[in-house]
């Protein structure tokens, strides 16, 4: 990966900075996956960040940004996101989403769920970083900032519980229905990948359709995620990140399993109708967010405030092909 410029170059804003353009520029050369950076940050905000994520630009610190409490805004181009819904599995992955459905991960109770002790997930993650980095660019203003994020309803987790144990997890920034993925973890072997596949279950069935990878690594990749061009990427998060606010509240500590189940009904032993009554119920449970059909038909329940369709005319936009050169430095 290179950076488009010296830090040297970009201007310096305090945390609190409104309206200031971050939009980041697309470089010329867009095939070799380069930070564009557009300012530097002298600590964060939730305004700063709502702001950012907005316009396209996400916080990528160093450890020397770090040590001297400056915060690097900007987006690696071209872009990574991956569509909600189904993801691509591996032959493993099906069958720890096949014993998923079934509540259980090799022969132990499992349980993946929705904003469930979002600073527990937080702290996790940045431990597994910094034990399998020696550091992490999860600074402790990072971890405070997210955690007051949270409490807005802007930053969200997705806990995977084995045993009764924390086995992995991910956390992610909401602004309109825009998704951005941070951070993940995993203490047991593809945890995180079954905290992915189920937030994605999830997102597809509330109208929330993309989430922003940030990175394209070789996780998201094989799970589906394309690699886009900047301006493409752009139009479509301006476009998202301005529709009104999902309503997160009402999904607090909600279990993702039936999600997972009715989007992989394959692997579920139920009928139609049955899995037309587990939607129903879950979406009952979610607070109300999702309008309720009679169990006696067959028909999918849907949200009762649908996404602007022209969100599709994006299409998730043709990916630039697998085969392009990735530059690291």
């Amino acid at each position: 990966m290179t950076t488009d410029s010296a830090q040297d170059d970009t201007p310096i804003i305090s945390g609190d900075t409104v309206g200031f353009d971050m939009r980041p520029r697309i470089p010329e050369d867009e095939e070799r996956f380069t930070f564009s950076t557009v300012c530097r940050s002298n600590g964060l905000s939730s305004r700063l960040i709502i702001s950012g994520y907005t316009q396209g630009s996400f916080p990528w610190p160093d450890a020397k940004d770090a040590d001297a409490g400056l915060y690097p805004w900007g987006r690696l181009f071209p872009c990574t996101i991956l569509k909600t819904g189904r993801v691509n599995l591996t032959h493993s992955m099906r069958r720890r989403v096949r014993d998923a459905v079934h509540r259980h991960y090799s022969g132990l109770e499992l349980e993946i769920l929705l904003d469930y002790d979002f600073d527990e997930v937080i702290e996790a993650i940045a431990e597994y970083h910094r034990k399998r980095s020696n550091g992490t660019w999860m600074t402790r203003d990072m971890i405070d900032m997210w955690k007051a994020l949270h409490r807005q309803r802007i930053a969200h987790c997705v806990s995977v519980h084995i045993d009764g144990e924390l086995a992995g997890g991910l956390y992610f920034t909401s602004v309109g229905r825009m998704l951005y993925g941070e951070s993940m973890f995993s203490l047991r072997p593809d945890a995180s990948k079954l905290a992915l596949a189920a937030l994605a279950a999830f997102a597809g069935m509330a109208h929330l359709p993309v989430i922003d990878c940030q990175m394209p690594t070789e996780h998201v990749i094989r799970m589906g995620a394309a690699v886009v061009e900047g301006r493409d990427f752009l139009k479509l998060n301006e476009f998202l990140a301005r529709q009104s606010h999902f309503p997160w509240s009402r999904s607090e500590s909600l279990s993702l399993l039936p999600f997972l189940e009715s989007v992989y009904s394959e692997y579920a032993e139920r009928t139609p109708n049955d899995l037309t009554i587990v939607h129903e119920q879950r979406f009952a449970h979610a607070g109300g967010c999702f309008s309720i059909r009679s169990p006696s038909t067959a028909r999918a329940t849907t949200m009762r405030t649908v996404a602007d369709p022209r969100w599709k005319s994006f299409h998730l936009l043709p990916p630039i092909p697998a085969s392009r050169p990735c530059t690291t430095v």
